[in-house]
Order: structure tokens, then sequence, then C-alpha cells
């Protein structure tokens, strides 16, 4: 499946909300509140930076169809 098939997910129940994956995209598409991470999924570039870095493993790149499984709190 090609990338642009893709999406960048956060499994909710794993974020601490720590911001690492804010601070390294390169597209600033990553947002942090109070309460919630988001993505802007279409700015999104999938360079994975963002997976990279998450010291919890929250991010992976997935399908759309997986998205629907990944629902915000």
């Amino acid at each position: 499946m090609p990338v642009h098939d893709k999406f960048v997910i956060i499994d909710y129940d794993l974020c601490d909300l720590c911001g690492t994956c804010v601070g390294v995209c390169p597209e600033n598409v990553i947002y942090l509140s109070a309460h919630q991470l988001s993505i802007e999924q279409d700015g999104c570039t999938r360079c994975n930076k963002c997976i990279w870095v998450c010291p919890v493993r929250a991010l992976e790149l997935s399908s759309a169809k997986d998205i629907v499984h990944n629902v915000t709190p």
C-alpha cells in the first residue's frame, strides 16, 4: 500500500501528552492541547519522525481502515 494511502494514528490509551512529536514535525501539523494530541492529516507528509521519537510508541502509520478503530476520547 502506498504511503499516501496511510495515516499517522494516535493510540490515546498510550499517549502521555509529552509533546515530543510536536517538536520534530517538519510540517507543524501535530497539535497538543491540555487534554489531547491531534494530527492534521492533510498536511502530514508521513515522514515518520513523530513515530520514531515517541517514547511510549503511541503513534503508528496505518491504513484509513484502521482509523475507525482509533476514536478520540
